[in-house]
C-alpha cells in the first residue's frame, strides 16, 4: 500500500507524527474490530487499517518489537452457546486493561489479502513512468535525410492529490450516515425501510471531499510538447522510444509507430533503391541537353545521351539501413514529341532536313549511291 493512500486510510495527513499515528490506529481499532463491530464490512475495513499501519510504520524504519503493532487479524464470530468480552481481543487482553494498561497485540504476518493489495499497488498508474504511443507521419525525404519533429498533445495521468480515488479522507466520521456507512431509506409510503451504503462516504462511514485536483474524477490531463532527432533511413512500422522527460508532474515516455507518405514521384524498392519515370522534352533528348533530376536531397543536373534511355545516379537514393549509405536513384526517360509542330518547329525542321540532304551521313550517302545504280539498270516499261 502507498503512503499516500495509507494516511487516507488512516484518516490522517502526509506527515503525521507517530504519536497522531499512534493515536488514529488505536481510535479505528477500537471503532472496527470484529470483536467490538458486527458489520459485515468490519473484518475487510480492519484488514486495511492494519495494512496501513504496517506501511506507515515501515516508511518510517520502526525496529521490530516497538511498543505498539496492529490488531490481530479478524476471527471469526463465537457460537451462540458462549459468549466473548466485549471489546476484547483475547484473555490476556482483558487481563491487561484490568491492571489499567492498553491493549496491544501481535503483528500480523502476511496473507493472501497482502499479497493481492500489494500486486493492485504495483500496477497503479503513474508508479514509474507513463508511455504516449503516437503514430508520426514522414515523407519519404524526411525518412531519408532524417529530420526533426515537435511531438505535441495531451494525455491523461493519474491524479497524484488523492492517489486516482477522486477524494480525500477527513478527519472524524461521515456526518451523512454519522460514521455507521449506510443510510435508511423509507419505501412504500413509509411502511418499510430499507439500508444502502452512503453515497457521502461510500459506505465507509469516514468524512470525505471531492479532490479539486482533478475535480473527483481520480484522473487528470496534462499537456505535453517534445522536439525529437529522427534518424535517417527509418522505415514504415519502425517504433522508436524517445527519451523520457518530465511533464505534468510525471515522467512520459514517447513511444512513436512510424509511417510513411505516399510519394508522388519516387517508388521505394526493399533494398534502399528509388526509381523514376522522367518525362523529357523530345527535341532536348535529341541534342543531348542537360535537364534536372529531383533527388531526396534536392535537384541534381544530368546529361541526356539520345542513345540512353535509363540512367544511374549513385548514392541519391533511400540508405539500404537506419545511418547506413543511401542506396541508387534509378531514372528512365521518356522523351516527348508533339503530335503536331509549330510553325515555326515545322520551318526548323525543313531547314534540318535540307542541311541533312546538303551534305548527307555516310550511310545515307552509300544508299543514295545504291538507289541510282539500281534505277539506272532497271528496265523501261514498253511504250
Amino acid at each position: 500500500m502507498h503512503t499516500e493512500d495509507a494516511y487516507a486510510e488512516l484518516g490522517l495527513r502526509p506527515g503525521a507524527s507517530d504519536a497522531e499515528l499512534k493515536a488514529a490506529w488505536r481510535r479505528l481499532v477500537a471503532r472496527w474490530h470484529p470483536d467490538r463491530n458486527r458489520r459485515p464490512e468490519a473484518p475487510a475495513r480492519m484488514q486495511r487499517i492494519n495494512l496501513a499501519y504496517l506501511a506507515l510504520r515501515q516508511a518510517r524504519e520502526v525496529p521490530e518489537g516497538a511498543d505498539e503493532a496492529p490488531a490481530p487479524p479478524p476471527r471469526s464470530a463465537p457460537s451462540r452457546g458462549g459468549r466473548r468480552r466485549s471489546g476484547a481481543p483475547g484473555a490476556g487482553a482483558g487481563r491487561k486493561r484490568a491492571a489499567g494498561r492498553e491493549d496491544t497485540a501481535a503483528e500480523p504476518g502476511p496473507s493472501a489479502g497482502d499479497a493481492a493489495d500489494a500486486t493492485a499497488e504495483s500496477s497503479q498508474p503513474g508508479a514509474a513512468h507513463r508511455t504516449v504511443r503516437r503514430k508520426l507521419r514522414l515523407t519519404l525525404e524526411e525518412a531519408a535525410l532524417g529530420c526533426t519533429r515537435t511531438i505535441s498533445g495531451r494525455c491523461t495521468l493519474h491524479c497524484d492529490a488523492c492517489a486516482g480515488r477522486g477524494w480525500l479522507a477527513l478527519e472524524g466520521a461521515c456526518g451523512g450516515c454519522a460514521g455507521s456507512g449506510t443510510v435508511r431509506r423509507a419505501s412504500l409510503f413509509g411502511w418499510l425501510a430499507t439500508s444502502e451504503p452512503c453515497a457521502a462516504c461510500g459506505g465507509e462511514g469516514r468524512a470525505r471531499q471531492a479532490c479539486a485536483a482533478c475535480g473527483q474524477r481520480g484522473r487528470r490531463s496534462a499537456a505535453y510538447r517534445r522536439s525529437v532527432r529522427l534518424p535517417p533511413g527509418v522505415r514504415p512500422g519502425d517504433v522508436l522510444t524517445a527519451p523520457a522527460g518530465r511533464h505534468g508532474g510525471a515522467e512520459l515516455v514517447l513511444e512513436l509507430l512510424l509511417e510513411i507518405e505516399p510519394h508522388d514521384i519516387f517508388t521505394l524498392d526493399d533494398d534502399g533503391t528509388l526509381r523514376l519515370e522522367l518525362p523529357v522534352d523530345g527535341y532536348a533528348w535529341m541534342a543531348n541537353a542537360w535537364v534536372e533530376v529531383p533527388t531526396p536531397s534536392g535537384l541534381q543536373a544530368m546529361r541526356l545521351r539520345r542513345e540512353h534511355r535509363s540512367y544511374r545516379l549513385r548514392g541519391q537514393g533511400f540508405p539500404q539501413q537506419r545511418r547506413g549509405e543511401r542506396a541508387d536513384l534509378l531514372v528512365e526517360i521518356r522523351p516527348c514529341f508533339p503530335d503536331e509542330p509549330s510553325a515555326a518547329q515545322q520551318t526548323l525542321l525543313e531547314r534540318l532536313v535540307a542541311e541533312g540532304a546538303a551534305a548527307p551521313l555516310a550511310p545515307l550517302a552509300d544508299w543514295q549511291d545504291r538507289l541510282r545504280h539500281w534505277a539506272a539498270r532497271r528496265p523501261k516499261p514498253p511504250a
